[in-house]
């Protein structure tokens, strides 16, 4: 190509689908905790299931974006406890330097031990080899260890102070009479560097286990930080704060204070504020208390900050069993399990926490929740959330802090067994960065942003953006960025995209905005119906929702859109530009839903109007407007869009009335349920895409039934008959070339005499052209959906698994390892290739500067003048000179491609995902290759006709279960019906089109090879990539070359059905040699660096040579070309020409920098040859 740096174009497309990942979901843990790196990555503890006591750290630039390590392996293996597991551990991080102690507790035949490690980095990396254990053996001076020795709990603080900067505080509870049926706690406080360690705490001697909760902390004053404990201590319930030590006499006990408890209290947590000190909150029967550090003596009482008000039975801490607490930057949050297992939290800004108006409501985040653990991110300021459901599933949920929406994740970890495969619902985005002329522009740099800090995968890898920390990614070879975005919503946060001076906002919700835009009424919704995961047709709306609902429903959504539209489309809030204003009673723009009896309504203006004023206080909700935008009415409770809408998503049924005022561009969401008025500012894209998933759910249309509606899923049943067809003709095409072996070298040398015939004839002066450069005809393709992302499926999920991918020995093909023949007829190949080599090299490289460097402003034309000019007529002699010898070589190794076409291929995603869908058949290299042809070639066919390429009939079964190609081809064969015109840029013709459905069968053959090429191309540079840049391997990709080179030559085998002529055969010739070539290359028959570096891509350059001549011919014989004949024939130019450079990739021959830029430059070659020959397709679909 042009060495003239050309401009970067973006482009993108985003949808709604199930997507995998070759990873494990970190299943359920006994016990967790979770701490967070410097760059606010997490740091998750936890003891699996098993019984070890593992870390599992968030990666960064990895591709599950987690790992994990064994922490407590070393010590059972080494410390004499061998089968003990972890039962319990506490972890605790320096306020300051983030440094991480951590000790555990392992059990074995009953007996406890411990053990510390303390000051470890926080980094990811920090933990990648372990960490060093230092056990701590009981050793009180005031008592012996109870026999067998059981430790119930443990507590740990480190603090930063100005004489000690990593000041450890430390408390574990042991069993005194672990034989006892009642037992009974005792308290050790540990100190690592005194003698003995272990020293007894105050705790009277009738605490039974499991009785008390206890957490750390310090008050002012106070030299030593202590433990509050909470329960049953001595005969009643009562909350007491001790220090670790007395400070005036440490021989004697510190002094225990004991503020007032508040009625029916249940939990306690502690957490230090800035200073130091520590806050304490209390889960009582009316709320939520908070004893502020100097607020902890004897008889002190607590101050109620959050009253219990319950919504629905939930969104309050009465009742919790668990309280966690954080005061990180700006606020402090804390979170409660209530006695209803709903996960609940508020915050308030840091300083205010004693202020009841300073604290958010309390909201309901998650339901069916057994534990939790939780962080505030020091770089986002927001909440990162671990939660248990239902004992069952682990999931991580971040609070985004634009609109206060929650992003819910797996954490998921790698795995080495292929079969394993987690799927999920995402927004997919698939990139495109092109020249000017719209091909590929391989290796662009790009820059991605975010309105706010999120994780997603990018071309496979885990990263994560923020606004302050936008992310450099390159496009792989063929110029493409994949972005997966997993989901359990329609709130996901946009991108942007800049290449050079190009930005583009990528709103992955785009198409849903369009496909909901065709809703008006009640009866289009009603009308809905789509195939769901089984292929089953079903409505979206059950029939027993009454029409009023629906219609209720569907009024509602284009005025959510039109919400949506006034907001930045790259996620930010929008800022109001003015005080909202005082509407009179019939300029009010507000509407909504009410409930009367079990019916909706929608109402707006004055009648809606009317409703919100009955719900609030006197005065009425239109006296809020003209106090300005963040006024509301004392009855209101504020809360951010993304908490109420989380909290709606549980609580739906219960919601009565629902409004929505917009003003200024912003939309005010109110909503009254269980007796309350709620209200957030939808002032981001995600929160008014929360409102639709919101307002769907008022007629039971939730968000699995969005995907199948709104979003993508694969009709596989119709993809699978069309992989069968094309698997069929690809097998049966190598079968005939391996039938003919014997009579190829008489077809060889009669084809190369015609083909020199041909070219003493000027066959250039054939051709029809308008003189347009080839670079109008790149920038004319256009293939519908072909840069999506579902059309990319396969071939990315390929090509990100090339590199574990793993197949069977052929027997054939190590029989013939042991021919001792080959090494005799390399040697004479050899030779043939060192008499040609000077007069190839010079025309590679006078071909490169006349041609190739240019060729975007060049004809078709004038590219066939100035390659034959370059080519002369020493061709045919030359390429007979090699080609006759290399037939030899070929007969010995053909009878192994057919072996290689049917090996089983284990690849990751791929392989379990056909064994699913076929039924159970075991993925071969033919049939991986024909999925990810098949799936582009059906979409985009259906796409065109509204209809299936091959049909579930029996003409489709008679493609499929042809015997032979002969036979194969007589079901196919047509004469040539081109009779349209050449086209150009300005033609127009008064004669209809044909459409896909009036297609023959043999047509729409062609026109699916040609569309499957482009996905092979792509899968062909990547396999091209990971085997030279990242030196992959082995018998399955080399296998994989072999069927890609063979899928590669679908628009010349398509030839045979529809325009066969002397060509055609003289084709089949040099596709049976490449495919020879090809196969000796990834057989692992010959080693020997004189055919890798020598003979191989000199081979590879003549046939490219030849091949250029008999696409020159095919298109000349050609009176009045289509469209589509021009696109496929610049298709094969640019084929022809990635092969032709083949020999130009050689470091022997050309040296390391002519050859880096050669193969890159037929990298590109061969990705143009895929678009255009689907370009090609669509345009016969089209009858042009």
């Amino acid at each position: 190509m042009a060495t003239t740096p050309s401009k970067i174009q973006i482009k993108a497309d985003s949808e709604l689908m199930k997507n995998q990942k070759h990873a494990v979901a970190l299943a359920p843990q006994q016990h967790f905790q979770v701490l967070q790196t410097a760059d606010g990555d997490a740091i998750f503890f936890s003891i699996g299931s098993e019984g070890a006591f593992y870390v599992t750290r968030e990666m960064r630039a990895s591709d599950s974006g987690w790992g994990r390590i064994d922490l407590s392996s070393s010590l059972t293996d080494t410390d004499g406890s061998a089968g003990g597991k972890a039962k319990w551990f506490a972890v605790s991080q320096n306020p300051k330097t983030l440094d991480v102690d951590v000790a555990v507790i392992v059990s074995t035949a009953g007996n406890d031990a411990l053990y510390v490690s303390t000051s470890n980095s926080c980094s990811s990396e920090a933990w990648a080899d372990g960490i060093s254990w230092t056990a701590v053996p009981f050793d009180a001076a005031d008592g012996q260890a109870p026999s067998p020795f059981v430790m119930s709990d443990m507590y740990m603080l480190t603090e930063n102070t100005a004489k000690d900067p990593s000041r450890l505080t430390w408390f574990v509870d042991i069993v005194s009479n672990p034989d006892d049926k009642v037992r009974r706690l005792e308290r050790y406080f540990i100190e690592m560097n005194s003698t003995p360690k272990w020293t007894r705490h105050t705790l009277p001697s009738d605490v039974e286990e499991g009785s008390i909760s206890s957490c750390l902390g310090r008050r002012p004053g106070d030299v030593y930080a202590g433990i509050y404990s909470f329960g049953k201590i001595g005969s009643s319930k009562s909350l007491e704060f001790t220090p670790t030590k007395n400070y005036w006499d440490e021989e004697s006990p510190p002094e225990t204070a004991r503020p007032k408890c508040p009625p029916g209290t249940t939990a306690i947590t502690s957490c230090p504020n800035q200073d130091g000190l520590t806050n304490l909150f209390v889960a009582a029967d009316d709320g939520l208390y908070i004893f502020r550090p100097d607020m902890q003596m004897d008889k002190d009482t607590g101050y109620l900050i959050i009253p219990s008000s319950p919504v629905c039975n939930t969104n309050t801490f009465q009742g919790a069993t668990r309280l966690s607490s954080s005061t990180t930057g700006s606020h402090t949050v804390v979170w409660g399990l209530n006695e209803t297992s709903d996960l609940v939290y508020a915050s308030c800004p840091v300083g205010e926490e004693a202020k009841p108006a300073s604290w958010s409501p309390p909201m309901q985040i998650a339901s069916a929740v057994s534990q939790f653990a939780f962080y505030l991110n020091r770089q986002a300021l927001n909440n990162v959330v671990f939660a248990l459901i239902g004992d069952q599933t682990l999931l991580q949920l971040t609070r985004e802090q634009t609109g206060g929406c929650w992003n819910q994740r797996h954490i998921l970890l790698p795995t080495p067994e292929t079969d394993k495969v987690f799927e999920a619902n995402t927004f997919t985005t698939h990139v495109k960065c092109t020249d000017e002329n719209g091909m590929p522009a391989p290796q662009s740099l790009v820059t991605l942003e975010s309105a706010q800090e999120t994780s997603i995968s990018v071309n496979n890898i885990y990263r994560k953006i923020s606004p302050d920390s936008p992310l450099k990614v390159r496009a792989d070879g063929t110029g493409s960025i994949v972005i997966v975005q997993e989901t359990s919503s329609l709130l996901v946060p946009s991108l942007t995209v800049k290449c050079d001076d190009q930005t583009l906002i990528v709103n992955p919700r785009a198409k849903i905005a369009e496909r909901l835009s065709s809703i008006k009424c009640g009866s289009d919704l009603r009308n809905v119906r789509f195939e769901d995961a089984k292929g089953q047709t079903r409505s979206l709306v059950s029939s027993d929702i009454s029409s009023a609902d629906v219609d209720a429903v569907a009024k509602c959504l284009p005025n959510l859109l039109e919400a949506q539209s006034a907001l930045p489309s790259d996620g930010s809030k929008k800022t109001p530009t003015k005080a909202a204003s005082l509407a009179g009673p019939g300029e009010t723009k507000i509407w909504g839903i009410t409930k009367t009896g079990n019916q909706l309504n929608f109402v707006e203006g004055p009648d809606a109007l009317a409703v919100v004023n009955n719900l609030v206080s006197p005065g009425g909700y239109s006296t809020l407007a003209s106090t300005g935008y963040a006024s509301y009415s004392s009855d209101m409770i504020v809360a951010s869009a993304g908490d109420l809408f989380r909290f709606l998503g549980g609580g739906w049924d219960d919601v009565v009335n629902f409004f929505f005022d917009p003003d200024d561009g912003i939309c005010k969401f109110i909503v009254h349920i269980g007796g309350k008025i709620f209200t957030a500012i939808l002032d981001c894209v995600s929160a008014v895409a929360g409102a639709i998933e919101f307002v769907f759910n008022k007629i039971k249309v939730f968000f699995e039934d969005l995907v199948q509606w709104l979003g993508f899923m694969f009709s596989w049943d119709d993809i699978l008959r069309t992989h069968r067809v094309m698997k069929n003709i690809f097998t049966l095409y190598a079968k005939s070339a391996v039938d003919q072996i014997d009579v190829l070298r008489e077809h060889l040398e009669h084809g190369l005499d015609q083909l020199q015939s041909y070219i003493d004839s000027d066959p250039w002066q054939k051709l029809q052209d308008d003189g347009k450069p080839i670079g109008e005809y790149e920038q004319e393709t256009k293939v519908d959906g072909v840069d999506s992302p579902q059309i990319n499926w396969a071939v990315y999920h390929t090509s990100n698994g090339l590199s574990v991918a793993t197949t069977q020995e052929s027997a054939t093909v190590s029989a013939l390892a042991s021919n001792e023949a080959i090494e005799n007829l390399l040697r004479v190949l050899n030779d043939a290739v060192t008499e040609e080599e000077a007069v190839l090299k010079k025309a590679i490289s006078d071909i490169k500067a006349e041609v190739f460097d240019k060729i975007h402003t060049m004809s078709p034309t004038e590219v066939v003048q100035r390659v034959l000019k370059v080519l002369g007529t020493f061709l045919i002699g030359t390429s007979k000179n090699i080609l006759l010898k290399l037939l030899d070589l070929i007969k010995l190794v053909f009878l192994g491609i057919l072996d290689i076409l049917d090996a089983p291929l284990d690849i990751p995603i791929i392989s379990p995902m056909y064994k699913t869908i076929t039924g159970g058949d075991t993925l071969s290299m033919l049939d991986i290759i024909c999925l990810i042809a098949a799936i582009p070639a059906t979409l985009i066919y259906k796409v065109a006709a509204n209809d299936v390429p091959f049909p579930d009939n029996s003409e489709t079964q008679s493609l499929i279960k042809a015997k032979t190609f002969s036979e194969l081809s007589s079901l196919l064969s047509e004469p040539d019906q081109a009779s349209a015109r050449f086209i150009t840029a300005d033609s127009s013709s008064s004669e209809p089109l044909h459409t896909a459905t009036t297609l023959t069968v043999a047509k729409r053959v062609v026109a699916i090879l040609k569309i499957g090429v482009f996905v092979v191309s792509t899968a062909s540079v990547a396999v091209s990539i990971a085997k030279r840049e990242f030196k992959v391997s082995g018998p399955a990709i080399n296998g994989l070359s072999m069927v890609l080179f063979l899928a590669s030559t679908s628009p010349s085998i398509a030839g045979h059905f529809v325009s066969v002529g002397k060509w055609t055969y003289i084709g089949d010739v040099v596709l049976y040699l490449g495919l020879g070539r090809v196969s000796i290359d990834n057989m692992g028959l010959i080693s020997d660096f004189i055919w890798t570096d020598y003979i191989s891509p000199t081979i590879a350059t003549t046939l490219g040579m030849v091949g250029f001549i008999t696409a020159i011919w095919e298109q000349t014989e050609k009176t009045e070309p289509k469209a589509s004949d021009i696109l496929g024939f610049i298709g094969r130019i640019f084929s022809s020409s990635s092969s032709m450079l083949t020999i130009a990739t050689c470091t022997r021959i050309f040296g390391p920098e002519v050859s880096v830029v050669a193969f890159g430059v037929s990298l590109v070659c061969a990705s143009h040859s895929g678009i255009l020959s689907a370009s090609s397709g669509a345009l016969i679909l089209g009858g042009n």
